[in-house]
């Protein structure tokens, strides 16, 4: 009878774990279309749709690399260290 209590009670919380699991993963899929359905996002995706249509592809810089404002426009260096570029200026 304990041996069979023991079971049925771990069976119920591995049920739990997978329902847990189902239910933050809706919140997570409700919480992003809050964000895509929104006037401002869908603007900013209009803007970078229209930002990429007149740049040429091979003169973007890698997600990695930002322009720095010195040097021209085809200067750039990695993102990290133009963050302690700017915080340092």
């Amino acid at each position: 009878m304990a041996a069979e209590v023991v079971a049925r009670e771990r069976a119920l919380r591995a049920q739990v774990s997978r329902l847990q699991v189902v239910i933050d993963r809706t919140k997570v899929d409700q919480e992003i279309a809050e964000i895509t359905d929104a006037d401002f996002f869908q603007g900013l995706e209009r803007r970078a749709e229209a930002l990429r249509g007149r740049a040429e592809p091979s003169r973007l810089p890698s997600r990695r690399e930002v322009p720095t404002g010195s040097g021209g426009p085809q200067a750039t260096v990695p993102a990290a260290r133009s963050a302690a570029i700017r915080a340092s200026s």
